[in-house]
């Protein structure tokens, strides 16, 4: 009772949304998302609310950072 018709049909119309998606993204966002990985990888996050003032402002221009990248792939 599999429809494989369907299926590879949404599977087709899932990589045309994201090759759009991908296609808004510049060299520099792709950068930015590498740094705010290895950042987010090799920093000790656990507790950057009760650390220095400087871990937690850091943390959170990173994602502000991600968000505006984020949104460029949600713009028509």
């Amino acid at each position: 009772m599999w429809d494989k018709e369907t299926k590879f049909e949404e599977l087709t119309e899932s990589l045309k949304q994201g090759k759009s998606k991908i296609a808004k993204l510049s060299d520099d966002d792709l950068e930015v998302v590498t740094n705010i990985y290895k950042y987010c990888n090799y920093s000790n996050l656990l507790h950057a609310d009760k650390e220095t003032p400087s871990a937690l402002s850091e943390l959170l221009t990173h994602i502000d950072k991600f968000v505006q990248i984020l949104n460029k792939t949600h713009e028509k």
